[in-house]
């Protein structure tokens, strides 16, 4: 006789479990290895859209306080009311058509950085929607 007819069913049934909760958890491993390769790179690319939004708004400050030293210097060296009142009609204009170009500048960088965060888990989860198609 051979040796899984020594065996009781009992026996046999249960090294088959086992083989299949071991293959359960190798799966369960690799699940938890691409979970955490998922987590870096969006962890990653946060940093980055973190550091690109950073910069963008000390650009954005910077050009203002420029801008409104530039607009005190005029109004000291303005000589009569009405060219004061120019310079403050002609600086409130740039300062509309600064804010708004910041704005655009802002708008598509914040929509390149969720298209960069969600690029890796998009990747993830049509990964796992083939895998789930193969299985």
């Amino acid at each position: 006789m051979s040796r899984t007819a020594e065996k009781p069913f009992e026996t046999v049934e249960n090294s088959i479990v086992g083989q299949s909760t071991a293959i359960n958890r190798g799966e369960q491993l690799t699940h938890v290895i691409e979970s955490q390769e998922l987590a870096g790179s969006v962890f990653k690319s946060t940093m980055m859209v973190g550091f690109e939004l950073s910069l963008n708004t000390f650009a954005a400050v910077q050009a203002n306080t420029f801008a409104n030293l530039h607009h005190l210097s005029e109004l000291i060296g303005a000589k009569s009311p009405s060219q004061v009142f120019d310079l403050q009609c002609s600086f409130l204009r740039k300062r509309i058509d600064m804010g708004v170009e910041q704005v655009k500048e802002s708008q598509a960088l914040s929509t390149k950085a969720l298209i960069d965060m969600s690029k890796p888990i998009k990747e993830f989860f049509e990964k796992v929607i083939a895998d789930l198609k193969t299985a």
